[in-house]
């Protein structure tokens, strides 16, 4: 990992990016417009059948 966060700190520096503008983003990205859990609506006889 050493590699790795170096060459992003030599990247922050080098564009001079504020830690503001630095998000933790993970492998699905970043979803704009989903700010609440979802909620999911399923017959119990569906469940049961799987």
């Amino acid at each position: 990992y050493t590699k790795y966060f170096n060459k992003l700190q030599a990247k922050i520096k080098k564009y001079s990016i504020e830690p503001k503008n630095v998000y933790n983003i993970d492998k699905k990205g970043f979803i704009i417009g989903v700010l609440s859990k979802a909620r999911r609506i399923f017959i119990k006889q569906a469940i049961i059948s799987s």
